[in-house]
């Protein structure tokens, strides 16, 4: 079994609120080809390339396993949140109740991070900014939020880490050949596609570089 912290999980966060945002719908068993974008996506009025067959599945057994907690640092933890697994993300609403400070002191941002037995699963900062006033937080403070992660791919050898039983490609974002992470992974696609989704990435590098305050 490789060792946990050689692993890697390639993850993009979408963003968290207050107020939840438009998400893909969850793992539905029937879909057509019709209802779906031209990645295979469930959502077809939103453009982007969904996770695996392989990859939803490995996170539903971690949902049902009851494995995912969320740390909160430097404020505590929300053991077994609410997980809704959708086939480019999963939404993981919070309730944050605070016994300290006695005086609100102010917060700008939340350090984030999802486990999952234990295991670091993805990890970032969300600001907690308004009208560019930080909030105040102090006991008997409670927030409610919602954290969107956009799963780009996850590390195959997280997968099979985890379900030994599983063989061959597990995601459609790595070469077939390399094992790196590429544009097209191993997916089989014509030259309308290809550019479809290099327009899908540079959707993505866009949210990341606002989201860390980065020119574009």
């Amino acid at each position: 079994m490789p060792r946990w912290d050689r692993l890697r999980l390639f993850l993009w966060g979408l963003g968290s609120g207050t107020v939840s945002s438009t998400l893909s719908p969850p793992f539905q068993d029937e879909v057509t080809d019709v209802d779906k974008n031209p990645f295979g996506g469930k959502n077809p009025n939103s453009l982007y390339v969904p996770m695996s067959e392989t990859e939803q599945e490995f996170i539903s057994r971690l949902i049902e396993e009851e494995a995912f907690t969320v740390k909160v640092h430097g404020w505590g933890m929300v053991p077994n949140p609410s997980v809704t697994l959708g086939d480019l993300q999963v939404v993981i609403p919070l309730t944050l109740k605070f016994d300290r400070p006695e005086v609100p002191i102010p917060v700008k941002s939340f350090d984030l991070e999802l486990q999952a037995h234990g295991m670091t699963m993805f990890r970032e900062t969300q600001a907690t900014e308004y009208d560019g006033k930080p909030l105040y937080v102090g006991s008997g403070t409670v927030i409610q939020m919602v954290w969107h992660i956009g799963i780009k791919a996850i590390d195959p050898n997280v997968i099979k880490a985890l379900r030994p039983g599983v063989r061959g490609l597990t995601s459609r974002q790595f070469d077939k050949d390399t094992g790196d992470l590429t544009l097209t992974g191993n997916m089989k696609l014509n030259e309308e596609k290809k550019k479809l989704l290099t327009l899908v990435r540079q959707g993505e590098a866009a949210i990341q570089a606002e989201k860390l305050g980065k020119p574009r």
